[in-house]
């Protein structure tokens, strides 16, 4: 069943769908609604907002090695694995008190090096604030990237069209091949439309003129841009780019019993 929460005030609420990746299956904010929702003809990578574990984005190939052992992953989306194995299980709510909710998983298979994984999601007054972490067994390390994949849509019903704002000044572009995945090399960013990963990337704002402006703040050290769509934008904080496993194998491992955690908040401002 849905877990319904509502902030104080009850300007801003959000039903979060624990059967199908604990995500967040709508967003509210003075009655408009800001994620994509369910329909028919959308896959589990397309509505709402999910948390990405225990990786985001693509893995090449579905293969990577860690500390000398090769990993082989179920492909879904081409040759790829996407997205990790979370988007899409079951959640068990662990804590539910009106305005906040604390979800858990033991990481599912074809994973193969275990962990929990846990969110945390508030509602306050001003906005929502979130918590994504992922601990690893007392027996091994592994490695770890988390991440946040939000749909938020163009068009309000009050409200003009969607415009991103994203300080790029100080950030670099991972630069892409063929395959749409980072090579490793770091470039200046370049213009949108956008389907790509920057790091240091400064404040977010996402705008619908005359109706809402969110600012979104985070803890990540990569950000996703994905604008191509003409219907949604999706913006994710990441703790590393997509094929980290490989790119930057020292940046995603976490130690035996350590956890990695990540922070994001969504502010709210009305005109």
């Amino acid at each position: 069943m849905p877990i319904e929460l509502v902030g104080p005030g009850g300007r801003i609420r959000c039903s979060i769908d624990p059967e199908h990746g604990g995500r967040l299956a709508s967003l509210t904010v003075n009655g408009l609604s800001l994620l994509v929702p369910q329909s028919d003809g959308l896959g589990p990578f397309e509505w709402g907002s999910y948390p990405m574990v225990p990786w985001a984005g693509r893995i090449r190939d579905a293969r990577f090695s860690f500390d000398g052992r090769d990993v082989d992953l179920p492909p879904n989306d081409g040759p790829h694995a996407l997205h990790g194995t979370c988007f899409d299980a079951a959640w068990t709510v662990r804590e539910s008190t009106g305005s906040t909710a604390r979800l858990e998983i033991a990481v599912p298979g074809p994973w193969p090096f275990g962990g929990i994984a846990w969110q945390l999601i508030e509602l306050r007054g001003d906005g929502l604030s979130l918590e994504l972490g992922m601990t690893a067994p007392d027996d091994r390390a592994m490695p770890v990237v988390l991440g946040w994949h939000p749909w938020f849509r163009r068009r309000l019903e009050r409200g003009g069209e969607l415009e991103l704002d994203v300080d790029l000044s100080a950030a670099r572009l991972y630069t892409r091949d063929a395959d749409g995945l980072p090579t490793g090399e770091l470039t200046p960013p370049s213009d949108g439309p956008w389907d790509d990963c920057f790091t240091g990337a400064g404040a977010i704002a996402l705008r619908w003129p005359g109706a809402l402006t969110l600012r979104l703040e985070h803890d990540c050290p990569s950000l996703v841009l994905y604008t191509e769509p003409a219907h949604a934008a999706c913006v994710e904080p990441q703790t590393g780019p997509p094929d980290v496993f490989t790119l930057e194998p020292a940046a995603a491992r976490v130690g035996a019993g350590a956890s990695r955690v990540a922070h994001a908040t969504m502010l709210f401002e009305t005109p």
